[in-house]
């Protein structure tokens, strides 16, 4: 059961890999990892939940969507949590305390049900670090034509990308924006400086 965005104008093959592949890999390594695919599931389901709550969020008060450079911001969140965090709700604080409860519930009832056996937490857990790997180790080209997305228009890509995809697909291409010097200004630098 994974979920492909809503808002992703065209359903092409390519977006819903981007909205997929990661999710799935999340799923099927927490699944290897605890040998529950029901913990696997809630993992992914949590996973999405957040970052579709973070995109709307984002979204309704800045008017653009959720980007990979967000994502790197997560850590100043500890240092100062009402920058972030104040503009949810508080419906939004409850129904998010209500599912972590229940989740805890749920993990109490079933712990000693549904464990895989060996063979089946190694190689789904092999697969999901094999999608991750891909994710980590891939580099794409700053413009992606298939989706009709590129790395300086991220602020509309999850209509491209879904919200998911458009994360992974910043990421992916991070290390390839490089500004290419301009050689005149460079010289014009260097003739007053001499």
């Amino acid at each position: 059961p994974i979920l492909v965005d809503a808002r992703i104008e065209q359903h092409t093959l390519w977006s819903v890999m981007l909205n997929t592949g990661p999710m799935l890999a999340l799923m099927l390594t927490v699944w290897g990892l605890t040998g529950r695919v029901w913990i696997g599931l809630l993992a992914q389901a949590a996973t999405l939940g957040f970052l579709h709550a973070a995109s709307s969020l984002k979204l309704n008060y800045l008017g653009i969507d959720l980007i990979y450079a967000d994502t790197l911001t997560l850590a100043s969140i500890l240092h100062s949590p009402d920058i972030v965090l104040g503009f949810a709700s508080t419906t939004t604080w409850m129904l998010l305390i209500g599912g972590i409860l229940a989740i805890l519930v749920l993990a109490g009832v079933l712990r000693r049900y549904c464990v895989s056996g060996r063979g089946t937490r190694l190689s789904v857990a092999l697969a999901g670090t094999a999608i991750f790997a891909v994710i980590n180790l891939v580099r794409l080209p700053t413009i992606i034509d298939v989706v009709d997305w590129d790395v300086f228009r991220q602020t509309r890509g999850a209509v491209q990308a879904g919200v998911v995809g458009n994360i992974v697909l910043g990421k992916m291409t991070t290390r390839d924006v490089q500004r290419q010097p301009d050689q005149h200004r460079i010289q014009a630098f260097n003739d007053r400086i001499l």
